[in-house]
């Protein structure tokens, strides 16, 4: 028993006396980042690359590779390349899981190089000369394909990437506020970076003969019915169909481990981007229905509160005054009860800021340019607002704030009403209907003299020009 708690020892010691080394080194890296001297910092790199792949240490040689890709776009004509087949070299050397995980990042590397090269690339025909191992001499549709394929590649060990915990790669990780609960394995952390590729329109841009559609309202369905849905299609794998299925593994995933959290979040990106696709024209309906159906069967809890605030934002969008018109005054309801039930997260955020928007005053008031001196109105339209304060400022007729530029304008007008005097005010009471839709109404105008004049209207009856 002693021995092997000696041995248990001596091994932590030799791990914490490897890791401490790499520190420094990593220090020092960054120490010469900060005067600027790329070319010894990545020579301290390539020694941390060599001494992690010898200890193969796959945290740090990860990060070294990042490094030293980094440090090749600086320091080497033609540098993408050179990237790209070092990344393949290591992916073909690499064990598991390392090799998926360098799959992930030359997948990355390519698309970034496709976005900042898109108008060249988007020029090219398949008649252009191509370089086989040359990935910048690529169409785009080899180009796409090439891209698809490593992501895929790198989540098609599912099972083997769904045992190992997120932690175990937290030091090469930026870690967001709150989400690792969200990504709990390496299988979710690389689904997730392979489905912000495979959700674009551009990862479909192959259209193949027989084109699948997201055309059936069972897409929708709530999770525990979604994961047992037969997709097939005689499509190619850049469809919207592996998309789907993507999604459905993911979520089979975590329903199994009965993962609340993050089978919620894999949830609502699945319904947005069914909704973002469907040829459907009562997605909007399909999408609040699946909603509704999966919080009524949570009732409570922080994933019951997310997804009840996306459906209080849902039925708020779609209301609108012949329709619904009820589902603004409900979509606030919701909104007071989330943020007084669940004061923190996610769901609390989207409850504010929708309440905030449903809340929010606007005010715009149109007149003609010329009116009657007699009997004259204006037109409001207004929401959130009870009652208006109105002043009348006669002005000169060459007087025009639109000769300043917009800087000194703002300010031209500011010193004008905190200098000049009004003729008249007066204040109007605007019909209220509580439904959190614009209305509009029209205001009468005192008998003026005939002249110019300048309408200031406030919702504020000190009329506060500085605010």
């Amino acid at each position: 028993m002693r021995k092997t708690i000696f041995l248990f020892s001596l091994f932590l010691t030799l791990n914490t006396q490897a890791q401490q080394y790499f520190e420094r080194q990593w220090t020092q890296v960054e120490a010469f980042e900060q005067e600027g001297k790329t070319k010894s910092a990545n020579e301290i790199v390539t020694a941390i690359y060599k001494k992690a792949k010898r200890k193969q240490n796959s945290n740090q040689l990860i990060k070294a590779l990042l490094y030293q890709s980094k440090y090749a776009l600086v320091l080497q004509e033609d540098a993408e390349l050179n990237v790209v087949k070092n990344l393949e070299k290591e992916i073909a050397e690499a064990n598991f899981p390392t090799n998926v995980i360098l799959q992930s990042i030359l997948a990355d590397f390519k698309w970034q190089y496709l976005n900042q090269h898109r108008w060249q690339i988007y020029k090219r025909t398949k008649t252009t000369e191509v370089v086989n191992s040359d990935f910048r001499t690529w169409d785009l549709n080899r180009l796409i394909t090439n891209i698809h394929e490593n992501f895929k590649a790198s989540i098609a060990q599912a099972k083997k990437l769904q045992q190992i915990p997120i932690e175990n790669y937290n030091y090469i990780l930026i870690k967001g506020e709150s989400t690792q609960n969200l990504r709990p394995t390496l299988y979710d952390f690389l689904t997730h970076r392979a489905l912000t590729f495979f959700n674009t329109s551009e990862s479909r841009i192959t259209k193949p003969k027989e084109r699948f559609y997201i055309d059936k309202t069972d897409y929708f369905n709530p999770t525990k019915s979604f994961v047992n849905l037969k997709l097939q299609a005689n499509d190619s794998i850049l469809s919207q169909l592996e998309v789907l299925k993507t999604y459905q593994k993911l979520e089979a995933f975590h329903l199994q481990n009965n993962n609340i959290d993050a089978l919620t979040d894999v949830y609502l990106a699945r319904l947005q981007f069914v909704k973002r696709n469907t040829t459907l024209k009562n997605a909007q309906e399909m999408y609040i229905l699946s909603l509704k159906n999966s919080f009524q069967k949570l009732k409570n809890g922080k994933s019951y509160a997310l997804i009840k605030a996306t459906y209080a934002k849902a039925i708020f969008e779609n209301a609108t005054k012949d329709k619904n018109p009820e589902n603004r005054k409900k979509a606030l309801q919701i909104c007071n009860k989330i943020i007084a039930d669940y004061p923190k997260g996610e769901a609390t955020t989207i409850a504010q800021n929708l309440k905030n928007n449903i809340l929010r005053e606007t005010l715009s008031i149109q007149n003609e340019q010329y009116i009657s001196a007699d009997v004259s109105k204006v037109l409001v339209k207004y929401n959130n607002i009870n009652k208006l304060y109105f002043r009348i400022y006669p002005i000169t007729n060459q007087h025009n704030f639109n000769q300043y530029n917009y800087s000194e304008r703002n300010q031209k007008i500011k010193d004008f009403f905190n200098t000049q005097k009004f003729t008249h005010t007066f204040e109007v009471k605007l019909p209220q209907k509580g439904d959190y839709f614009q209305h509009s109404t029209e205001v009468v105008i005192p008998k003026l003299n005939i002249g110019k004049y300048i309408i200031l209207a406030s919702t504020n009856e000190n009329f506060d020009i500085n605010e």
